[in-house]
């Protein structure tokens, strides 16, 4: 669990934003009703979470027409690609297969949904429902951190992770991204 606590801190305050527990598909900013996790569920959520920032992301890089939206994807798929790497190396020096379980299985299938939507898109309708679907996961993601992820983690520097790390990077992606989606206002 240390590598996890130290790749919350790794790139800076931008490196790990980690429980995007949904994706962009979700329909509203409440998490969904699951019972507590355990640390190898939390993996698999985690890893989903990458995984949903990553591949809309790498979409927005080659559809988006939005400097600023350029930057944000390409700050997910650094920030993301590093957590999951170090999710990986943490699992397999604690013996910890994630294990999947609903919430990480309703991510996989978002992710899928969203990446069909935004396929079909181009230009300014593109960056416009990219940023929104980035604003949605990461809205989700906070409540998810704070109701079901931090009061179920079991390990000690998990969780301490969680909290001062992942939680706080969560909710500066938030922001970020909601001052890119109040600068697409006028398109």
């Amino acid at each position: 669990m240390i590598v996890l606590a130290g790749a919350a801190c790794g790139g800076g305050e931008e490196a790990a934003d980690t429980a995007a527990v949904t994706d962009s598909a979700a329909t509203g900013p409440a998490a969904p009703a699951a019972p507590a996790v355990g640390d190898p569920e939390i993996a698999a959520i985690l890893a989903a979470s990458d995984t949903a920032e990553i591949q809309p992301s790498q979409l927005a890089l080659q559809k988006g027409q939005n400097a600023a939206v350029r930057d944000f994807a390409q700050r997910m798929i650094n920030d993301h690609g590093m957590l999951s790497d170090s999710l990986r190396v943490m699992a397999q020096q604690n013996n910890m297969a994630p294990a999947p379980n609903p919430a990480s299985q309703q991510m996989q299938s978002q992710t899928q949904t969203t990446l069909q939507s935004l396929q079909g898109l181009s230009g300014a309708a593109f960056d416009s429902a990219y940023v929104q679907a980035m604003a949605d996961s990461h809205q989700l993601t906070l409540t998810t951190l704070d109701s079901q992820l931090i009061p179920s983690a079991q390990n000690p520097l998990l969780r301490t992770a969680l909290e001062q790390k992942v939680r706080p990077a969560v909710a500066m992606h938030l922001e970020q991204v909601q001052q890119i989606q109040r600068s697409l206002g006028g398109q």
